[in-house]
């Protein structure tokens, strides 16, 4: 049950990203070091449930970090309709995605 909610939940953060990058450029493509990727709601939601999982078993004393729940639900205002992604959430799947792009480079970063 908790991965169900924790799955939901990325994919709220997920299409409030989108909502926001659509918003800001018009599209759901991000360019880095001139590579130009779509950002894709499935592999964006399977990645913030990755890397929720992965802080919370590397920062286990953060309060933040350390519980998946919480991580993600610091990515996402949930008192506007619809949900606006925060600041932390702009940053940390924009890190997703610059990581993403190099690594379809095969450059690392």
């Amino acid at each position: 049950m908790e991965q169900d909610q924790l799955q939901r939940l990325a994919e709220e953060v997920s299409a409030a990203y989108l909502r926001y990058l659509k918003h800001k450029t018009g599209d759901d493509k991000v360019t880095y070091d001139g590579v130009t990727k779509r950002v894709v709601f499935e592999e964006l939601a399977f990645a913030l449930v990755g890397v929720s999982h992965y802080n919370a078993k590397n920062s286990p004393e953060h309060p933040i970090l350390s519980d998946p729940h919480k991580h993600l639900m610091e990515m996402i205002n949930i008192f506007t309709k619809p949900y606006t992604i925060t600041d932390f959430g702009v940053r940390v799947v924009e890190h997703l995605n610059e990581i993403s792009i190099h690594k379809e480079r095969g450059v690392m970063m």
